[in-house]
C-alpha cells in the first residue's frame, strides 16, 4: 500500500510538473506582451527572472511581468484546486472497511502467528 502510495503521489507529481512547464512556456511569452513588457526584452526577462528583480519595484516594466506571472499561473492554480477539491470529495465518500487486529487476514493469525477470531475484536 505504502508503495503504491508513493508511485502514484510520485508520478501525479511528475505529470503535473510537465503540464505546468508546457503551460508555461507556451504562455508566458505571450502573456508578457499582453500585458505590456516591450518586445525587445521579453526573451530577455523571460529567461532570466533575475533581471525581472532587479527592476525597480515601482517600474511598469516589473508590473507588467507580475501581470503577467499572474496571468499564467491562474489556470494552473485553478485546476490544482479542481483536482484537489475532487480528491477530497472522493475520500469523504470512501468506505470505512474495519481491518481489525489480525496481522494476517487470509490464516487470521496475529503477529505472534496465533490465532485470532476476526468479529472478536470488532468494537
Amino acid at each position: 500500500i505504502i508503495a503504491q502510495l508513493s508511485l502514484w503521489t510520485q508520478l501525479g507529481g511528475s505529470v503535473g510538473s510537465a503540464i505546468t512547464a508546457a503551460v508555461w512556456t507556451s504562455t508566458l511569452p505571450s502573456n508578457m506582451a499582453k500585458a505590456g513588457v516591450p518586445a525587445d526584452q521579453i526573451t530577455e526577462l523571460y529567461s532570466s527572472p533575475v533581471s525581472i528583480a532587479a527592476l525597480d519595484f515601482t517600474s511598469p516594466i516589473r508590473q507588467a511581468c507580475i501581470d503577467a506571472f499572474n496571468m499564467t499561473v491562474r489556470p494552473l492554480f485553478v485546476a490544482a484546486t479542481a483536482i484537489s477539491a475532487i480528491c477530497l470529495i472522493c475520500g469523504i465518500f470512501m468506505p470505512d472497511y474495519y481491518l481489525g487486529k489480525e496481522h494476517n487476514k487470509v490464516e487470521s493469525t496475529d503477529i505472534a502467528g496465533k490465532s485470532v477470531s476476526g468479529d472478536a475484536d470488532r468494537q
